[in-house]
């Protein structure tokens, strides 16, 4: 089981990687501009989501 903060780092270090690899699938024409930013907009919901779930558990936290 990994933490909050873990799956937050991992999931920003994956948009940055899918910014950059997948820019250049689209230069290359393996992947669609609508695509590409369909999938980059998922990964960051995730990580607001996952944001949100930190706060929420950092408020938690101070309440006991």
């Amino acid at each position: 089981m990994f933490s909050t903060s873990e799956i937050i780092k991992e999931l920003e270090r994956e948009i940055k990687m899918r910014k950059e690899v997948f820019g250049r699938w689209v230069l290359q024409g393996r992947m669609t501009e609508h695509t590409k930013e369909k999938r980059i907009k998922i990964m960051e919901q995730i990580l607001e989501d996952y944001k949100q779930k930190q706060i929420h558990e950092s408020g938690q936290a101070t309440l006991f």
